[in-house]
């Protein structure tokens, strides 16, 4: 007896040996006492345990073997490893640069304090393009699609004043700048996005533009822009045009109102109004991002279709 309950207390039951040997009842009885079939006797036809077999053995001492208990869990440690905080990780620390540091600042001040509203337009420039092909062949300064649209929305803002306004914090009011439209241009430097202002650009001809925009932004990229040539201005446009984005949204740059993204030109299929013929149109998307406090909904609009109606008649920019 002793060497059965030796057995009893040093083995797992299986359940497949508990089915091949044993009656239902015994194997119920075998199951919820955590026994072995082998530690009892059958009394059953061929040897097969049955439920007696199985209380007998147990009130003659056979002791039910303890139920298992579960592996003990490894308290859990949620500090990183060293192995998990540098495995797969490979990378250099960069200190941000005073202008960086300035820029972000900035945009985290512009998207937490300033209600953003987006609108976008798409805008047929095929005879923009021809305008410009025909201005840079026969003149000295080549005309970018950039500096149509800065003589475009300068023009525009002057149409529809609202758009060319900024956002008073310290008294809570709108301030309108109805004189000047100053157009703050977006260039790409190492240390970040900066926005050189074209001042009066509704007076300025298209070559003049172009020759201001590319000092301009020359000296922004060598960092020899003086503070009023990127501090100011009334309206702002970023370009990704020539990286072949389609559309996109921008920031506003505060205290102005409004800033305008500009996609790329793409060939789109089009109908005419008076044919019915299919057509195709170079078309570019611009979206305009406005203070919502400044710039009400149809004002929105009201620039945007002004500034459609200058870029799809090109040479009223001249």
């Amino acid at each position: 007896m002793a060497s059965s309950v030796l057995r009893c207390l040093n083995r797992q039951p299986s359940f497949s040996t508990y089915r091949s040997f044993s009656s239902a009842a015994a194997r119920a009885v075998l199951l919820r006492h955590h026994l072995p079939l082998d530690s009892v006797s059958g009394t059953g036809k061929h040897g097969i345990v049955l439920k007696g077999d199985v209380l007998q053995f147990i009130a003659k001492g056979g002791k039910a073997q303890p139920k298992p208990e579960a592996a003990k869990k490894a308290p859990v440690n949620n500090a990183p490893t060293k192995s998990s905080q540098t495995a797969g990780a490979s990378y250099d620390e960069i200190a941000n640069s005073n202008v960086r540091k300035v820029i972000a600042k900035r945009l985290t001040l512009s998207k937490s304090t300033v209600p953003h509203g987006y609108m976008t337009a798409d805008i047929k420039i095929d005879k923009l393009l021809a305008l410009r092909t025909t201005i840079n062949a026969n003149g000295k300064v080549k005309v970018s699609v950039n500096d149509f649209l800065i003589k475009g929305s300068a023009l525009a803002l002057l149409s529809v004043p609202e758009v060319n306004s900024s956002w008073d914090v310290k008294r809570e009011e709108i301030v309108e700048n109805r004189n000047n439209a100053d157009i703050s241009v977006a260039v790409a430097t190492e240390g970040g996005l900066i926005t050189p202002i074209v001042k009066s650009a509704q007076y300025k001809a298209l070559p003049d533009i172009a020759t201001e925009v590319q000092e301009l932004a020359k000296r922004a990229r060598e960092n020899k822009l003086k503070p009023e040539e990127f501090q100011g201005g009334t309206f702002s446009i970023s370009n990704l045009g020539m990286f072949h984005i389609d559309a996109f949204s921008a920031v506003i740059n505060p205290p102005q109102g409004a800033i305008l993204a500009v996609g790329t030109g793409k060939p789109t299929p089009f109908i005419h109004e008076l044919t019915g013929e299919l057509g195709l149109s170079t078309v570019m998307t611009v979206t305009l991002s406005y203070d919502t406090r400044v710039i009400q909904e149809h004002s929105a609009a009201q620039f945007l279709d002004q500034l459609s109606t200058y870029l799809s008649h090109p040479h009223s920019l001249l």
